[in-house]
């Protein structure tokens, strides 16, 4: 068992421990005060947020960059599917479970056939010449054939958009090519997959294959591992240089949530332009920071030892001009995972890694590396999640401890007075009760006027992001979707009436692919930023607003302990624990909380190809009437190239509007949806942190004292079920107490 997970099995059997005791005394009627269902409620919600603490590691890079080989070696096992191309087509997911088994969540019909149709806009030619507008349903083979013939009709150069396969005919070509396999599984409804044990193996040609991993929402590997605890995720990414702009949109969506990265370079290819552009868009996420750099050695490319130091010199080199201070391992995937395999290996694979295992300088490098990685990982992982974990938890535990203690100690001191003097502590408390539940309306009215102004200057920042004005994010859009040039060049070459839908549909690829990258790269990053930025500046305010408060609460305690001194009654356990701080993990997990995606899509109308054709028909008749009149015609596809720049206009029309909806729809989301329900959220848990304070010094204790002086307690047998409570508490406190030792050992290193 892993630090991490010492860890939560500690504070786990801490917070049962102290649940039992506040429910024995919940239990007594009469006994407990209102504090005791306060504090039972904080350790129900302490237990679910341990058992939902999830780290999450993503594995990033690019194409054939090793990342699957990776994921595979720390697993110790070949769990994905390796291989030529573009393997990966979806994130999956891997995870510590209790056998081996893959869930694949499959998209809705509903979710399918709005693929498709938004694919098909603007086809070269209609999917039915008698139908307008058809609704493309995908399990309707009538319509499949009607999609297949659309496809036929595209040349070459419609099926590559800017040296990449056409997004959209890539998609509809995935679609059709793996209706076959899954029409049983597909439905109205989500549908959820499982592969199991024996039948584990056959989720790979989902995971592999864009005819089938198209169909695919989710992906999620359960893996036998000791190596990891069972709420560490580690997530296989596409590659950041897919041909298919989607898949950047994914991986960012999956880095928001990440933790930590680890980004595979290979030795063989070293820093490509693909990393460069993917590092920067890490950068601007605010990420690189969490960001472990992996140098995936290849031994059959390297002839000798120094050749590979040299390599990775200069990847880490170039590294370094995105990451100042790269955290950078290089060893051999392949080769660790090989060794776990020995009985395994197919021939070819044996004779490899007895070649390698040959050159004795190679395998020392590795062990040295891949040694050092794994203590930096486990590090990461284990230690450093161990102390967060703690220290969010411990705080509370270690008050509510207190409060239990003292509640303790006030009813053993008055288990001995008489009851006059029992009357006149109940009178002193009731009245210091009284100003307290002032201070309280107090620090509440503030905090809801806090959250008023924080909630105001949430709007403001977030409507100035996303004002139309020059310079601002949709501003940048727009100026992007404007400058674009698409018509020249290859498009004007051997453009005639006959093919001139086709080219339509061309221009209109390169544009879709250029809008995707725009939006992956330039967009998505800054949206994450803003979220960064202004998630850090509201604890900042909230942590600011706390002080004053903190002061009020300690002040009103202070009072309550002057009061109970004043009384001839002093605590034994006089320890005051601090509260602990805000959590932004914890907050936004117990709401369930996500940033939400921005997509932009460009929602066209077939005006555009009317439109487009119309004057196509315009020009051509110009054409010819000049023609009979025997006037000079400058250019053959004079007419065409006119008519191509007004479809272009047309798009780019369409697509400002489309980005004005979208950019609107996305700013009021993310505003009401997110950052104002966290707003609320925070300030509630501020509210409750500073409450747990009054919880544990000043409790209600007026039930008690009353019972007290009616006689209806047995003293003697309260007395020993107190003693009982309080070596309980002190076996608590103990407990937590060894905790912190271990934090502090971990903490140093």
């Amino acid at each position: 068992m892993d630090t991490y997970d010492l860890i939560k099995k500690q504070i786990l059997e801490i917070n049962q421990d102290l649940l039992n005791i506040i429910e024995t005394t919940c239990d007594i009627p009469g006994i407990a005060g209102d504090c005791f269902d306060i504090w039972k409620g904080t350790c129900e919600n302490i237990k679910q947020q341990v058992k939902d603490d999830k780290m999450r590691v993503a594995v990033v890079g690019a194409i054939k960059s090793g990342k699957s080989t990776f994921v595979n070696a720390l697993f110790k096992g070949d769990y994905l599917k390796r291989g030529a191309g573009v393997v990966t087509s979806i994130v999956t997911r891997i995870r510590q479970g209790h056998q081996l088994k893959a869930i694949l969540f499959f998209k809705t019909l509903a979710e399918i056939n709005a693929d498709i149709n938004n694919a098909m806009v603007l086809f070269p030619q209609s999917v039915d010449s008698n139908q307008k507008n058809v609704n493309i349903n995908i399990q309707d083979e009538a319509h499949r054939k009607m999609l297949a013939n659309a496809l036929s009709t595209l040349q070459t150069e419609q099926l590559i958009s800017q040296d990449s396969r056409s997004s959209s005919s890539v998609l509809i070509s995935s679609y059709l090519k793996g209706y076959e396999r899954v029409k049983k599984i597909i439905s109205d409804e989500p549908t959820v997959l499982n592969f199991e044990e024996d039948n584990f193996e056959s989720h790979r040609e989902f995971v592999g294959d864009d005819a089938l991993s198209v169909y695919l929402n989710d992906v999620q590997l359960e893996i036998l591992s000791d190596d990891f605890g069972h709420n560490l995720e580690i997530a296989d990414c596409q590659g950041s240089d897919s041909p298919n702009p989607l898949h950047l949109a994914m991986i960012e969506d999956y880095l928001v949530l990440a933790n930590l990265i680890i980004y595979v370079v290979s030795s063989r290819t070293g820093i490509r332009q693909a990393d460069i552009r993917f590092l920067s868009i890490i950068k601007k996420m605010g990420l690189l920071d969490n960001t472990f750099f992996v140098i995936n050695c290849d031994f059959s490319e390297h002839d000798a030892i120094e050749d590979l130091k040299q390599v990775r010199q200069k990847i880490a080199e170039d590294i370094a001009l995105i990451a100042p201070t790269p955290e950078t391992y290089s060893f051999s995937s392949l080769y660790s995972l090989f060794k776990r395999q020995l009985n395994q290996l197919a021939p070819k694979d044996s004779a490899r890694l007895n070649q390698w295992e040959n050159q004795s300088e190679f395998i020392l490098d590795h062990q040295k590396e891949i040694q050092r990685f794994n203590t930096a990982l486990h590090r990461k992982i284990a230690d450093e999640r161990a102390v967060l974990l703690a220290q969010n938890h411990l705080a509370r535990l270690s008050l509510m401890t207190s409060g239990v203690y003292r509640w303790i100690d006030f009813n053993k001191k008055i288990l001995g007075q008489d009851v006059d003097s029992i009357k006149a502590i109940h009178h002193k408390i009731d009245q210091h009760r009284a100003r307290i539940e002032k201070v309280k309306i107090i620090i509440r009215n503030t905090l809801n006027g806090a959250v008023v102004q924080i909630k105001k200057d949430l709007r403001h920042e977030i409507d100035r992001f996303f004002d139309t004005k020059s310079g601002s994010i949709l501003g940048g859009a727009i100026d992007f979707v404007r400058s674009y040039v698409a018509v020249g060049g290859d498009y004007s070459r051997n453009l005639t009436a006959k093919n001139f839908a086709s080219v339509l549909f061309l221009v209109y690829q390169d544009f879709k692919q250029s809008v995707d990258l725009f939006m992956a790269e330039s967009v998505n990053p800054e949206i994450v930023q803003l979220s960064r930025r202004l998630e850090k500046e509201m604890i900042e305010s909230l942590e600011g607003i706390s002080s004053p408060f903190e002061a009020m609460v300690q002040n009103a305690i202070e009072d309550y302990q002057k009061i109970i001194s004043s009384m001839n009654i002093a605590f034994s356990h006089s320890r005051l624990p601090s509260t602990s701080d805000l959590n932004l993990k914890s907050v936004k997990q117990s709401m369930d909380l996500k940033l939400p995606t921005v997509q932009a899509a460009m929602q066209y109308s077939a005006t555009i190809k009317t439109e487009a054709v119309a004057r196509l028909g315009y020009y051509t008749f110009l054409s010819l009437i000049k023609k009979v009149l025997r006037k000079r015609v400058s250019n053959e596809n004079k007419g065409e190239l006119k008519a191509l720049k007004v479809g272009v206009r047309r798009m780019k029309r369409e697509m400002e509007k489309s980005m004005h909806a979208t950019f609107k729809d996305y700013r009021e989301n993310i505003k009401f949806q997110y950052f104002l329900k966290l707003a609320d959220a925070l300030i509630d848990d501020l509210y409750a942190r500073l409450l747990d304070q009054f919880q544990a010094y000043v409790t209600d204790l007026s039930a008690v004292v009353s019972d007290f002086a009616k006689k209806r307690i047995d003293t003697s047998k309260m007395s020993n079920w107190l003693d009982q409570m309080d070596h309980s508490a002190l076996v608590i406190d103990q407990k937590i107490e060894q905790i912190k030792k271990e934090l502090l050992l971990l903490s140093k290193g």
